[in-house]
């Protein structure tokens, strides 16, 4: 092997080797949150919630005691350790909240991305608004909440709107509107089943909605 061919092999390792962490340079960081979540809302606690308690209750009745020793007023100081104890109680709770781990270190409390089928009787609709379609193209019922996907097969269905390739429905008004609506759609414009279809196969797609 030449010079000039071990060099570019050389900086082809090392930029491999700065991109992929190794596994210790994760460690130091998993091993700190899995600490975090043991201490405060593990299954094996450093901190269990009747120490927590116990703990709570010794510093409001320090906290009253002192006050009183102060010769401050016996209701207000009692006041004091009953907001001292509540603090404790919250802060606690704050914490089991923030460190719900799960047993893999990943937060249980990050909603996942949720997908409703759609139902069959879409099937046999047929006339779409784009809004609908472009969920159904995705395999998600209408009314759904929109995914990146979604939202880049609206603006799919406009672009081959304006562009004459998918005909607006004329069910949607006189030629005048649908002249309108073809040259400014939006999510709300609908378009029929079969031009959807043939759109489709166009561009060798074969959505399951738009299956017979």
């Amino acid at each position: 092997m030449t010079i000039q061919e071990s060099a570019p092999s050389s900086l082809v390792a090392n930029v491999g080797n700065r991109q992929t962490p190794s596994p210790s340079q994760l460690t130091p960081q998993a091993s700190s949150q899995g600490l975090l979540a043991r201490t405060f809302a593990g299954s094996t606690a450093i901190v269990p919630g009747r120490a927590v308690l116990a703990i709570g209750v010794a510093l409001a009745v320090s906290s009253a005691a002192w006050s009183v020793f102060l010769d401050v007023a016996v209701p207000i100081a009692l006041a004091a350790g009953c907001c001292t104890l509540a603090a404790v109680v919250c802060t606690y709770a704050a914490l089991l909240v923030i460190l719900n781990f799960k047993a893999d270190g990943v937060s249980s409390f990050v909603p996942s991305e949720s997908k409703s089928m759609p139902s069959v009787a879409w099937q046999l609709v047929a006339r779409f608004r784009i809004s609908d379609a472009s969920r159904l193209w995705c395999d998600i019922e209408p009314g759904s909440q929109a995914s990146q996907e979604t939202l880049a097969w609206t603006h799919a269905m406009m672009d081959a709107i304006k562009r004459g390739e998918l005909p607006v429905s004329p069910q949607m008004g006189d030629a005048k509107f649908r002249e309108r609506e073809r040259a400014n759609p939006s999510w709300r414009t609908e378009i029929e089943r079969d031009d959807l279809a043939v759109w489709a196969k166009g561009h060798g797609r074969t959505p399951r909605f738009l299956h017979k």
